[in-house]
C-alpha cells in the first residue's frame, strides 16, 4: 500500500497522471421535473373533446352516408319501374283479348282507376323458350298492398291452364292511379296537334260512342300514372301509345 500511494503521489506531482473521476461528495445532479397531476388532467380533458368532436363528425358523416345510399337505392328501384311501364306501353297493340269466359275484352282495360290490362306484342321468343307461347301476352298493372304487382300472361287470350304469373315491381306505394287520354272535342280537353284529347279515368271511356261494343274502343294515344311513393311525394309519368291497325279477335261461332 506504501508503494502504490507513493507512486500515485509522484506521478501527480510530476503531472502525468490527472484525476477525472468525479467525486461523489462533490458532484451536483440535475434533476429532471415530469408532468404535475393538473397538467395531465388538463391534456386528458382536450383529448377527449377532441376525440368526442371527432367520433360526432364521423357518426353525422355515416349518417348522412346511409341516408344518401338509401335514397340512391330507392332512386334506382323507381327508375327500374319506370323503364318496365315504358317499355310495355311502348309495345300495347289494339289487339282485343278474351277472359276466362271467352268474352271479348278491350285491348286496353281500366275500371277502377288504380289497376290496368293491356294486349302488348315484343316479347321474344327463342329455341330454348320452354313451352309453347306467343309473341305478344297480356299484361296487367294493380295496386296490391302497398305495391305496383306486374302480372302477365303466355298468351293473350286467357284460358285453360293459362295462368299469371306475377311479381312486385314497386314497393313503398301509397297509391296508383291511372288516367288515359283519347281523342274527343269537347270540353276538358287539351290539344294534341290539330285535334283534341280528353281525359278520362277510366277505358273505354263511358262516352266511347261505341255502345255496348267496348271490345272495339282501340287504345287511348296517351296514359298517364300518379305513384305517391313513402318518403317521394307523388309521381307522375305519362306514356304514349303508339297508333297501329286494331286487331279484333273473330267471332269463334
Amino acid at each position: 500500500m506504501f508503494f502504490l500511494r507513493h507512486d500515485r503521489r509522484h506521478r501527480e506531482d510530476s503531472g502525468i497522471v490527472r484525476e477525472t473521476l468525479p467525486s461523489h461528495h462533490g458532484a451536483q445532479w440535475h434533476t429532471s421535473h415530469g408532468f404535475t397531476l393538473l397538467e395531465l388532467m388538463i391534456s386528458l380533458g382536450i383529448f377527449s373533446i377532441i376525440g368526442v368532436a371527432m367520433f360526432t363528425q364521423f357518426n353525422q358523416v355515416m349518417k348522412a352516408k346511409a341516408i344518401t345510399d338509401a335514397h340512391a337505392k330507392r332512386l334506382t328501384e323507381v327508375q327500374r319501374a319506370m323503364a318496365v311501364l315504358d317499355r310495355d306501353f311502348s309495345q300495347v297493340i289494339a289487339r282485343t283479348s278474351r277472359d276466362e269466359f271467352g268474352d271479348a275484352q278491350p285491348a286496353l282495360l281500366s275500371s277502377g282507376g288504380d289497376s290496368i290490362e293491356f294486349t302488348r306484342v315484343g316479347r321474344s321468343i327463342t329455341p330454348f323458350s320452354k313451352g309453347a307461347r306467343s309473341d305478344i301476352q297480356r299484361v296487367r298493372y294493380g295496386f296490391e298492398g302497398g305495391t305496383l304487382v306486374r302480372a302477365h300472361w303466355d298468351h293473350p287470350d286467357k284460358g285453360g291452364d293459362d295462368a299469371p304469373r306475377s311479381g312486385v315491381l314497386l314497393s313503398g306505394v301509397e297509391n296508383v292511379a291511372f288516367s288515359f287520354w283519347g281523342f274527343k272535342e269537347e270540353q276538358n280537353s287539351v290539344a294534341y296537334g290539330e285535334r283534341q284529347l280528353e281525359q278520362s279515368d277510366q277505358w273505354p271511356p263511358l262516352s266511347t260512342g261505341f255502345g255496348d261494343d267496348k271490345a272495339s274502343a282501340g287504345i287511348p294515344k296517351l296514359v298517364e300514372i300518379e305513384l305517391e311513393l313513402e318518403k317521394m311525394g307523388k309521381l307522375t309519368r305519362l306514356f304514349s301509345l303508339v297508333d297501329s291497325v286494331p286487331y279484333i279477335v273473330a267471332d269463334p261461332t
